[in-house]
């Protein structure tokens, strides 16, 4: 299978796909299973390139029926077959969510955490000491200004999967204020309410 895929990015060719899921026992499902809700998906994608994340290699592709770049994880990829006609793969400076010049590192960057979601301007406030964590995560691409009136914090903007964004500010809240987009504050607001009420209700 992982030798079709090399060769369709290779020639340039399209790949006719079939993605299944996990289950409960950590089984690769070979069919679909109506009780634990996995249902087999057979996508045509053009693919791009590969890259690894937390241990899991993924196929960077765009699915013919929409416009924009996503990553599938080729351990769920079932099959994965050359499409001899109409096969031309999409360019990919064509798609919607595409900066100039992409590589997969660069996307590696972008969705770091390989999340669904948009890729988008992101700003928050951080602790001068702590710049360092939006290197490690996001790499260099971000500008960096001092917040008036407070010397010991950056205003930092930079793009990012908006789900990326928000598990990243909460997991790094000691450091991390995300500011904007007002989608991706609104999401970390209710997932601390949410995680309050888990935790704030057990007895000790």
């Amino acid at each position: 299978m992982i030798e079709n895929i090399k060769e369709a990015m290779n020639t340039n060719r399209k790949l006719d796909v079939t993605i299944s899921d996990y289950d409960k026992n950590g089984k690769l499902l070979t069919k679909s299973d109506p009780q634990s809700g996995i249902k087999l998906q057979r996508v045509m994608l053009s693919p791009y390139g590969i890259v690894m994340a937390d241990g899991f290699y993924y196929l960077l592709a765009s699915d013919v029926r929409y416009d924009d770049l996503r990553h599938f994880r080729i351990d769920k990829i079932l099959k994965a077959s050359i499409c001899e006609e109409d096969g031309s793969m999409r360019d990919v400076k064509t798609l919607s969510n595409v900066p100039r010049d992409l590589k997969p590192v660069q996307y590696k960057n972008l969705n770091r955490y390989m999340l669904d979601g948009t890729v988008e301007r992101v700003h928050i406030n951080i602790k001068k000491k702590d710049i360092s964590l939006v290197l490690d995560t996001f790499g260099n691409e971000f500008t960096c200004n001092k917040v008036i009136g407070n010397d010991d914090i950056y205003d930092v903007t930079f793009r990012a999967n908006i789900q990326t964004a928000v598990r990243w500010a909460i997991a790094n809240r000691k450091a991390v204020k995300l500011t904007s987009p007002k989608k991706a504050v609104d999401i970390v607001k209710e997932e601390i309410s949410a995680l309050s009420e888990m935790y704030g209700n057990q007895e000790r």
